[in-house]
């Protein structure tokens, strides 16, 4: 292929691209490896650097325009690439080392985060101990800043969007998944378009009035289902909800500690859970005032680590289901 029909987008700053006759593409860079997945907007591979023999990860997707959704997917992308350069200063943001296109393909390299996602890990383990929960927590509350400082909604908390950067037990967490950001601009705007995975949406957003404090509501429902292995609001053993059941909890259900599993956790982690499951986002915590609760500040208190049978809620396949994403409703 000749060098004209490639084009690098973005590179990290201090990253060599070649002799400066042509903008090197992805694979002049770099040897494609094994596949690691495969999403619904394209397929990860492993990926090691030619030059300095570094490894990485990178998203490949398709420029073929035949599905109806591809402009949309093309946009995703391109939006999240935009807010991963906008973020490259913050240590718990998935690191961008460049991205690249051809005739064919994006191509998206980032850090290899070796430990899977959250949702994988709940599965396996049913849920976290306090301990492992909070270094969770305080990891993206500090991504949260950051993003709210620039007036940047990210729009999607959940576990699956949370990368581990090696294998558990170690946590270290990456956000990853910036296709659903918006900016509100100016500051106090309200978004109206009703986007993110129904059950960690806040009421607001299904209200479709709604700004940055949304975040802070989706953390709360990932932290209860780090603690007890479920999601609020909804029985252990109850029918898995419908999306219209979801909706009607989240606007009207009150968070409860009576089940079995809450027994042994803290007052501090039950008090931090209300805090951000609060429906008036007028006293609900801030991302800043959530890294200084007392759960989250006071790092020597002492934590179970007992673990419990996975009760983990799973949601049925439907034609849109309650845990898929909303891009646009």
């Amino acid at each position: 292929m000749s060098a004209h029909s490639f084009t690098v987008l973005w590179e990290e700053e201090g990253f060599e691209i070649g002799s400066g006759r042509h903008c090197e593409g992805f694979h002049d860079r770099f040897h494609l490896g094994e596949q690691l997945g495969r999403g619904s907007f394209g397929v990860v591979h492993s990926a090691t650097d030619k030059v300095t023999n570094e490894e990485y990860a990178v998203k490949i997707i398709s420029k073929a325009p035949a599905a109806g959704s591809r402009p949309f997917i093309l946009e995703k992308v391109n939006l999240e690439v935009d807010f991963l350069k906008r973020l490259s200063n913050c240590p718990h943001c998935l690191y961008l080392r460049g991205n690249y296109q051809d005739p064919k393909n994006l191509y998206i390299v980032t850090e290899w985060c070796r430990g899977g996602d959250l949702a994988t890990l709940l599965k396996a383990r049913g849920r976290l101990s306090e301990a492992e929960t909070c270094r969770v927590i305080s990891d993206v509350l500090t991504v949260l800043i950051e993003c709210h400082s620039r007036r940047i909604c990210y729009g999607d908390i959940k576990p699956a969007n949370m990368l581990l950067m090696r294998p558990y037990p170690d946590i270290n967490v990456k956000v990853a998944d910036f296709g659903l950001c918006t900016f509100i601009d100016p500051p106090g705007i309200r978004v109206k378009k009703c986007k993110g995975t129904p059950t960690y949406m806040s009421p607001e957003v299904y209200m479709g009035h709604y700004g940055i404090e949304c975040d802070l509501w989706s953390l709360g429902m990932m932290t209860y289902q780090l603690l007890s292995g479920k999601l609020p609001f909804w029985e252990r053993d109850a029918a898995c909800p419908s999306p219209f059941r979801v909706m009607v909890a989240v606007l009207n259900q009150q968070v409860k500690f009576d089940d079995p599993c809450w027994q042994g956790i803290s007052d501090e982690a039950k008090d931090f859970v209300k805090r951000l499951l609060d429906r008036n986002t007028s006293t609900r915590l801030t991302a800043r005032q959530a890294l200084k609760h007392p759960w989250i500040s006071l790092s020597t208190l002492q934590r179970s680590e007992g673990l419990v049978k996975s009760n983990v809620v799973e949601l049925p396949s439907r034609r849109r289901p309650a845990g898929a994403v909303l891009a646009d409703a």
